[in-house]
Order: C-alpha cells, then sequence, then structure tokens
C-alpha cells in the first residue's frame, strides 16, 4: 500500500501505509507528521454535508444540493430562534446573560430525506430581518442589514443533519371556534422571525403545556392568546400532482384526517375545474360532520361547501361508521 492522500483540508491529510490492526479488527493507519485527530475530524465534518454545498455571500448564506430539483417555498422552514447564553457570574452567584439568535433551515424536499442545517448561536443575528431566496437547487438567507458575517455564518459553524427529529414552533393562539362537538378550529400566529410553510396534504403534531397529559382534553382548555406549540410539516411525498394531472380525483377522509383533504380539494377546484371531484367522509354519526360554517367565522371547507357543491362536477357523501 502506498501513501495515501485524503484531500479536504490545507495541502491535504496524509497517511503512512497501514501500521497493524486494532483489537477489534479495524486497520490502523498513521496521519502524516504534525497531523492529528482534530484534523482528521475537521476533514470528517467537512465531508459529511451529505453532497449540500453551505457557502457564505455578501449579506448571508447559501445552501445548495443537486438533489434538490425544483425546490419551492413550500419545501423550506427558517428560523431565528432567541437564545440567551450565559455571559458571566458575580462573586453572589449571579448570572449574566446576553441575548443571542441561532439560525435553523429545514430542507424537507419532497421525495427527498429532510435535511437541517443549524448554525451556531451569535449576538449579531439578534433580532435581525432576514430575506429567503429559494432557486432552484437550493436557497439563500440574506440580511440586508448586515455585513461580513463569514465569521459567523460559515462551513465550520453549520450543523447539518439528514433525517433530523421534528423541531417544534411556539405559535399564539389569535382566534380559535367549536366547529361541532368534537372539533375546534384555530388560528394561529407564527413568532416574527421564522418563515413557516404546509406543503399541500402535510399534517403537523403539537404540544400543550397544560392539563392532565392527554392532548385533546388539554387543548380544549386553551384559549386566545395562549400558546400552541406546533412541530415542523411531517410528510415526504408531493401531492401537487394529484390537484391537476387526472380527470377523476376521490378523496377519503375520517375524523381530523379531513384537514390534509380540504388544502387538496381546494387546489383541484383551482387548477382543474372541469374535472370530477368525490369526496367521501366516515364519521360516526351526524354530529360529527364538518362541512358547516359557523355565523361570522371563517372555515374553509364550510366556504369550498357553500360555492362548490353548485358544481355537477363535485359531490360528497358522508359514510356513517356505526360501533356495535
Amino acid at each position: 500500500m502506498n501513501n495515501l492522500s485524503v484531500t479536504g483540508t490545507n495541502g491535504g491529510l496524509f497517511a503512512k501505509p497501514t501500521i497493524g490492526r486494532s483489537e477489534y479488527g479495524r486497520v490502523k493507519v498513521a496521519l502524516a507528521p504534525g497531523k492529528g485527530f482534530m484534523d482528521w475530524l475537521r476533514l470528517t465534518a467537512n465531508k459529511n454535508g451529505f453532497g449540500s454545498r453551505v457557502e457564505t455571500i455578501e449579506h448571508g448564506i447559501s445552501i445548495e444540493y443537486d438533489e434538490w430539483v425544483g425546490l419551492t417555498e413550500q419545501n423550506v422552514i427558517v428560523s431565528l430562534t432567541p437564545v440567551h447564553v450565559k455571559t458571566s457570574i458575580n462573586t453572589r452567584g449571579e448570572e449574566s446573560s446576553e441575548e443571542h439568535a441561532r439560525l435553523r433551515v429545514l430542507i424537507h424536499h419532497f421525495w427527498q430525506p429532510a435535511m437541517e442545517f443549524e448554525f451556531e448561536s451569535t449576538q449579531r443575528l439578534t433580532q435581525q430581518k432576514y430575506e429567503l431566496i429559494v432557486k432552484k437547487n437550493g436557497v439563500e438567507i440574506r440580511f440586508p442589514a448586515l455585513e461580513n458575517l463569514e465569521d459567523v455564518l460559515n462551513r465550520e459553524k453549520c450543523k447539518i443533519r439528514r433525517r433530523p427529529g421534528s423541531s417544534y414552533h411556539s405559535t399564539k393562539i389569535i382566534d380559535l371556534f367549536r366547529l361541532n362537538h368534537d372539533t375546534l378550529v384555530f388560528s394561529l400566529e407564527l413568532p416574527e422571525y421564522v418563515t413557516y410553510r404546509i406543503p399541500l396534504g402535510y399534517h403537523v403534531g403539537v404540544k400543550v403545556r397544560r392539563g392532565n397529559g392527554i392532548c385533546t382534553p388539554s387543548i380544549e382548555k386553551l384559549n386566545i392568546g395562549d400558546e400552541l406549540v406546533i412541530s415542523d410539516p411531517i410528510g415526504d411525498k408531493d401531492f401537487t400532482g394529484w390537484t391537476e394531472n387526472s380527470s377523476q380525483l376521490i378523496l377519503l377522509s375520517a375524523g381530523s384526517g379531513i384537514t390534509p383533504m380540504i388544502d387538496l380539494l381546494e387546489r383541484r377546484i383551482q387548477k382543474a375545474s372541469n374535472s370530477e371531484v368525490y369526496m367521501i367522509m366516515f364519521n360516526k354519526t351526524e354530529d360529527d360532520i364538518q362541512t358547516v360554517k359557523p355565523d361570522d367565522k371563517t372555515w374553509k371547507l364550510g366556504d369550498i361547501w357553500k360555492t362548490a357543491l353548485d358544481s355537477l362536477n363535485i359531490s360528497a357523501d358522508h359514510v356513517h361508521i356505526f360501533q356495535g
């Protein structure tokens, strides 16, 4: 075996021939003089971007990946989260802290594993407005009021995860109403520094911080002005083709599963008004039907029913599930 050269660090990372095996059977390779374990870690980190490219640009950062074909804004979540960092502690044990901000970018492109790019928190990004620019195979996050961001937004300060677990976002309830005996409709307001879209046909998880640990009773206790924490959008399929590429569309839903169907139905009406649409909803009783629109309240499915059902191309059937 000749000398092994691995590119990726200044001057390359050279290794001598193998020098035996470890007790676990792994081949031992000696690093070149002047190279140490941290050089190897830095090389591994540079190579662990899963094929993505993270580069500092004027006023911000660019993230690209060749597999993101036809990327759109609904595939991207950006959050600039406030973080309080401890800076000192005095002799009385009192701590001082300063507010930083952590930039996180999540790309959940259709049919691709989600990728998360999280940068180290920094005071320079605190309460800074940003612009999201979506390109064919990447995104740019620009901070118009800031310059010379090479020291805070660079590849070395970015942790990249593939198939990350869901992160959650705090929202404020700005309106709510009871649609029927077991359905509540919430209007939520996201924080100012969050860009968040739910792709067509996706859903989200929720967290609540009050109650006895059971989600539904806890949610029923929430009021306007309270906090409701929602997850990143859940799903990985592209449902846009369902709205325009066939002559007929049949939607089956039950309970809260009607939620993703609403957007599909609305988009189908907009994109292919001459096609046939059938929506079948499974309900335990007639009281569970969710197609009504309460007085003076905005309920998208209720609006659709009042207008779209006049069309001969759209029909709905309610199927009752009897429990015995």
